[in-house]
């Protein structure tokens, strides 16, 4: 079990300490709540976020009510310092979006996107690293946005438009080893998606399975007439270990950075130490080093 989960379903004299100093002293939704401006709820139940930089971002109702460790977070709080916050039972996927994207900024830790870069954003999900790279790069910069779900293609649309970015182009497939049409396993949670049953999806109901065309990103790249990558980051929810190989391209070039998440268990293995290992047989030395599941890799 999650550890998160654990201490919020869990009640002992230590667990009852944790969440005191989780939810009411180091609750990570107050860093979210200080850099929102303004929070609206519009047509079909969207939330719309703006922030204080002045980015907006669209989200839509979780079609299923927020885990515990969501949901307690808001329970356990200082209210006064939660007053942007609203109903994280059905917008839990935009605040955890804002915190690690927006206010912890977890793909930047590292390395950052610079004016007139060219970035690609496999997995772009609903925008959250899209918009703020697309930014960073400036309008003499180049970013393709690479999704393949219906619904997120639709809101990542909304949130490039909505923040007047002209420098991205989406891209709706999937990334693979090959070109190919695939079964897709659209799970219950927005961020879950994927083309591979990993373990946060195999066990679920209701997995709606739809086909979905896939390419290399070298190929995809070369469609768009794109020559020379300055950043990947790649969050595919446990494809990552197959779509790494239509990567050699990329790979081979110089002076890439990648900002790549893989803490997925796929048949009984963890995505991280295959993708770790494919990286440092190309060059790259993974920077990070603080044991998570993801690595920030330069030459």
């Amino acid at each position: 079990m999650d550890i998160k989960r654990y201490i919020a379903t869990h009640d002992n004299f230590l667990l009852s300490f944790l969440k005191f100093f989780l939810y009411k002293i180091k609750n990570k939704y107050y860093h979210v709540n200080e850099i929102i401006e303004k929070t609206e709820i519009i047509e079909n139940g969207m939330v719309k976020v703006t922030l204080k930089e002045g980015i907006v971002m669209y989200g839509n109702p979780s079609k299923l009510p927020a885990e515990i460790q969501f949901t307690e977070r808001i329970k356990f709080g200082e209210k006064s310092k939660l007053t942007k916050i609203i109903d994280v039972n059905k917008y839990y996927f935009m605040y955890e979006g804002l915190s690690e994207l927006f206010a912890e900024r977890v793909h930047f830790q590292y390395f950052a996107p610079k004016a007139g870069d060219c970035v690609v954003d496999c997995g772009a999900n609903v925008g959250f690293f899209t918009v703020q790279a697309a930014k960073m790069i400036g309008e003499n910069g180049r970013l393709i946005a690479i999704e393949p779900d219906t619904d997120n293609h639709k809101l990542l649309l909304k949130n490039i438009e909505a923040n007047g970015l002209k420098n991205v182009k989406v891209v709706n497939a999937g990334v693979w080893s090959k070109k190919d049409v695939l079964t897709f396993n659209v799970g219950i949670h927005p961020g879950e998606h994927s083309f591979v049953l990993h373990d946060d999806i195999i066990h679920q109901e209701g997995i709606r399975k739809i086909e979905i065309p896939v390419d290399t990103l070298d190929n995809i790249l070369a469609n768009e007439g794109v020559t020379k990558v300055d950043f990947v980051k790649m969050d595919i929810e446990g494809a990552e270990t197959e779509a790494i190989k239509g990567m050699n391209g990329v790979l081979a070039q110089d002076g890439v950075k990648w900002v790549v998440e893989a803490g997925h268990l796929v048949d009984g293995e963890m995505t991280f130490h295959k993708v770790e290992a494919y990286m440092k047989e190309k060059g790259y030395r993974n920077l990070s080093t603080d044991g998570l599941l993801e690595g920030r890799f330069m030459r």
